[in-house]
């Protein structure tokens, strides 16, 4: 009777250790791929931006500016600016920092509309909207990421 107890929680525990054993490859599984967070001073060069960013999964932070209906595929827009500063070469004799702007087109699906109340709401008050977007970026004529999601959003003061 005793040997049989104890066979069965052996067995248990042996069953138990296996499938504790095996969350890792299950949770790997599941797991979502993490997007590459687009770093503003790669818009100095269209190229390595390009190499870089064409293709694949994206997250982009900048101040929208408006919306705008694409004529072509009736989809609207978000105009994304991110102000970054660029430093002067080390053999320039300018020590004068300047400051650049990487702008991206976002055509934001899902929460579209939450993201267009929240512009309108802030509008014509003394706060702009800063947006988190995630989605694929193309890099051509224009920079755009397609299929975005808003991830977070909030208010800066102008």
């Amino acid at each position: 009777m005793n040997f049989a107890k104890n066979a069965i929680l052996l067995t248990t525990a042996f069953v138990l250790f296996l499938s504790l054993a095996n969350w890792p490859s299950i949770l790997a599984q599941d797991a979502k791929p993490k997007p590459l967070v687009v770093n503003p001073v790669d818009f100095e060069n269209k190229a390595d931006l390009k190499e870089k960013y064409d293709g694949k999964l994206v997250q982009f932070m900048g101040v929208a500016g408006w919306t705008v209906e694409d004529k072509n595929t009736e989809k609207p827009w978000f105009r994304l600016v991110r102000q970054y500063t660029v430093l002067p070469p080390k053999d320039d004799d300018a020590k004068k920092k300047q400051t650049a702007k990487a702008e991206v087109k976002a055509y934001i699906t899902g929460n579209r509309g939450q993201a267009e109340g929240e512009l309108n709401k802030w509008r014509n008050s003394r706060y702009k909207i800063e947006f988190t977007v995630q989605g694929v970026m193309k890099v051509g004529d224009e920079i755009v990421i397609e299929d975005a999601r808003l991830t977070f959003m909030h208010r800066i003061p102008r």
